[in-house]
């Protein structure tokens, strides 16, 4: 496949969405991110073996590995704002309410804010990964312009299927991944 046919991200989006939904329905859903889940977690026992504060998680949507981690964890869930900016949130109670885009976000409680720096690492979910460690996406960059400044770890959330020879060219605003996590693979991204 030549990288010529994806001149631009969203016919890339396309093709990731396509391939995500044929690989999908040819595996269980389930099992994927069960393995999925068991992977992120042996990550984080291995990055912070004497524990950490806190990690920036996500809701997913169709052709996202849906996150299940064990109730010791802190984890925050991002809150799109209007202007293709967002913020992390807290969720106490586990009350999440349909936001923009149909993703189910924590409610908007100023106390339950988390800045940026607070996290010890995110979990990140993606359109499609780079062989570089770059991710694709819905088309927003919401992720990229909260992150650009982020010094600590990004951990990128898939499958194996959404892996490409670096059919686009990032991006100035293009955020690099750390290590990137699917059912088949820990992925350190080689930072140059």
């Amino acid at each position: 496949m030549s990288a010529q046919l994806f001149s631009s991200k969203p016919k890339l989006r396309a093709y990731f969405k396509e391939k995500i939904n044929t690989f999908l329905s040819l595996e269980q859903k389930e099992s994927l991110d069960h393995l999925v889940n068991e992977n992120i977690q042996l990550l984080i026992k291995q990055l912070f073996p004497n524990g950490f504060s806190l990690i920036g998680g996500y809701k997913a949507i169709t052709g996202e590995p849906l996150l299940n981690i064990p109730n010791n964890w802190t984890l925050s869930y991002p809150v799109t704002l209007s202007d293709s900016q967002m913020e992390f949130y807290l969720s106490p109670e586990s009350k999440f309410e349909e936001g923009n885009f149909g993703v189910l976000q924590p409610q908007k409680l100023r106390q339950n804010m988390k800045r940026v720096d607070d996290h010890d690492a995110f979990l990140i979910p993606a359109v499609g990964f780079s062989q570089d460690g770059y991710r694709l996406g819905h088309g927003r960059g919401y992720y990229d312009r909260y992150l650009s400044k982020y010094k600590k770890l990004k951990i990128g959330v898939g499958y194996s299927a959404q892996f490409v020879d670096n059919l686009w060219l990032e991006e100035e605003y293009d955020i690099r991944l750390d290590f990137i996590v699917t059912e088949k693979y820990i992925v350190k991204v080689r930072q140059s």
